[in-house]
Protein backbone atom coordinates (compact mmCIF):
# COMPACT_ATOMS: atom_id res chain seq x y z
CA UNK A 1 0.00 0.00 0.00
CA UNK A 2 1.30 3.29 -1.12
CA UNK A 3 1.94 6.13 1.69
CA UNK A 4 -0.85 8.42 1.83
CA UNK A 5 -1.32 12.11 2.78
CA UNK A 6 -3.23 15.12 3.72
CA UNK A 7 -3.01 18.07 2.51
CA UNK A 8 -4.25 21.57 3.82
CA UNK A 9 -3.41 24.85 0.88
CA UNK A 10 -4.62 28.01 2.55
CA UNK A 11 -5.54 30.60 0.32
CA UNK A 12 -5.41 34.74 0.80
CA UNK A 13 -6.64 37.07 -1.98
CA UNK A 14 -7.70 40.94 -1.88
CA UNK A 15 -11.45 40.41 -2.96
CA UNK A 16 -13.25 37.56 -2.99
CA UNK A 17 -13.08 34.63 -0.78
CA UNK A 18 -11.62 31.17 -1.16
CA UNK A 19 -11.79 28.68 1.30
CA UNK A 20 -9.30 26.37 2.15
CA UNK A 21 -8.19 23.27 0.21
CA UNK A 22 -7.83 20.09 2.06
CA UNK A 23 -6.54 17.07 -0.44
CA UNK A 24 -7.09 13.48 1.86
CA UNK A 25 -5.30 10.49 0.91
CA UNK A 26 -3.11 11.27 -1.76
CA UNK A 27 -0.55 9.09 -2.64
CA UNK A 28 3.13 9.48 -3.08
CA UNK A 29 4.80 8.03 -5.98
CA UNK A 30 8.27 7.81 -7.79
CA UNK A 31 9.45 9.60 -10.80
CA UNK A 32 12.52 8.36 -13.21
CA UNK A 33 11.92 11.25 -15.59
CA UNK A 34 12.81 13.28 -14.44
CA UNK A 35 13.87 12.37 -11.12
CA UNK A 36 11.95 12.83 -8.29
CA UNK A 37 8.48 12.26 -6.34
CA UNK A 38 4.46 12.52 -7.55
CA UNK A 39 1.76 13.48 -5.24
CA UNK A 40 -1.50 12.14 -7.31
CA UNK A 41 -5.44 11.01 -6.48
CA UNK A 42 -6.96 12.05 -2.78
CA UNK A 43 -9.80 14.07 -2.32
CA UNK A 44 -10.42 17.61 -2.65
CA UNK A 45 -12.36 19.78 -0.34
CA UNK A 46 -12.93 22.85 0.28
CA UNK A 47 -13.36 25.65 -2.94
CA UNK A 48 -12.10 23.56 -5.31
CA UNK A 49 -13.99 20.49 -3.88
CA UNK A 50 -14.10 17.48 -6.94
CA UNK A 51 -10.71 19.18 -8.23
CA UNK A 52 -8.19 16.51 -8.95
CA UNK A 53 -4.49 16.67 -7.89
CA UNK A 54 -0.89 15.84 -9.67
CA UNK A 55 2.48 17.23 -8.90
CA UNK A 56 5.69 16.76 -9.73
CA UNK A 57 8.92 17.11 -6.97
CA UNK A 58 12.05 17.08 -9.01
CA UNK A 59 15.46 16.02 -7.62
CA UNK A 60 18.60 17.76 -8.60
CA UNK A 61 21.56 15.66 -9.75
CA UNK A 62 23.80 17.36 -7.23
CA UNK A 63 21.39 15.46 -4.14
CA UNK A 64 21.52 12.43 -5.93
CA UNK A 65 25.28 12.69 -5.95
CA UNK A 66 25.33 13.43 -2.33
CA UNK A 67 23.36 10.83 -0.98
CA UNK A 68 24.80 7.82 -3.47
CA UNK A 69 28.65 8.41 -3.03
CA UNK A 70 30.25 5.47 -1.09
CA UNK A 71 30.39 5.45 2.56
CA UNK A 72 33.98 6.02 4.65
CA UNK A 73 35.52 2.61 5.06
CA UNK A 74 37.25 1.97 7.91
CA UNK A 75 40.52 2.45 6.61
CA UNK A 76 39.60 5.48 5.58
CA UNK A 77 38.54 6.24 8.77
CA UNK A 78 41.60 5.24 10.51
CA UNK A 79 43.72 7.42 8.48
CA UNK A 80 41.54 10.34 8.14
CA UNK A 81 41.67 10.10 3.80
CA UNK A 82 37.76 9.73 3.53
CA UNK A 83 36.59 13.15 1.49
CA UNK A 84 32.90 13.57 1.34
CA UNK A 85 32.11 15.50 -2.20
CA UNK A 86 29.88 18.30 -1.99
CA UNK A 87 28.39 19.70 -5.27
Amino acid sequence: MPAQFNTTIEWSTSGDKVANTTVTDSAIGISLSPIGFTFSGGTVSGSFAGGSISSLGTVSPAVIAEVTQPQETGAQAQANSYTFTRL
